[in-house]
């Protein structure tokens, strides 16, 4: 019997960031974060569906591990930011990182077949031919 192929899946989930500036104003933007900065990984799927059914796989799998991990969705708080090689000031800041379920349409997903890695996913068209940074 063959062995059904399967794929892995790096996967940026979309969040809110939100924080408060000088004079009493916030702001507020959307962004991703790979889930790996995280501790999570899905596991991996084997490739006999389409890629429409994989990348809903995918998502579903991933907000399931997110919601059971961080129930309130918030992925960061308050943390030390150190300053560039020219400044050595130290600050904290009140952001917040916060997953944004709602938001279906601008998910990134990367899959590896064979060591071969590429977007499967991604609201960003200069990114189709790229892969995750820390495989460059």
């Amino acid at each position: 019997m063959t062995e059904l192929q399967r794929g892995n899946y790096d996967v940026s989930i979309p969040v809110i960031i939100e924080g408060p500036l000088e004079g009493g104003f916030t702001y507020k933007y959307k962004s991703h974060i790979d889930i790996e900065q995280l501790g999570l990984k899905p596991k991996s799927l084997p490739i006999d569906m389409s890629s429409p059914k994989r990348i809903a796989l995918v998502k579903e799998m991933v907000k399931e591990m997110v919601m059971a991990e961080l129930p309130d969705g918030g992925i960061y708080t308050p943390q030390l930011i150190m300053g560039d090689d020219d400044d050595t000031t130290e600050y904290w800041t009140d952001e917040t990182w916060t997953f944004d379920p709602t938001d279906t349409r601008t998910w990134i997903i990367y899959e590896e077949i064979n060591n071969h890695m590429h977007v499967l996913e991604t609201p960003y068209a200069d990114f189709k031919n790229t892969c995750p940074p820390r495989y460059l």
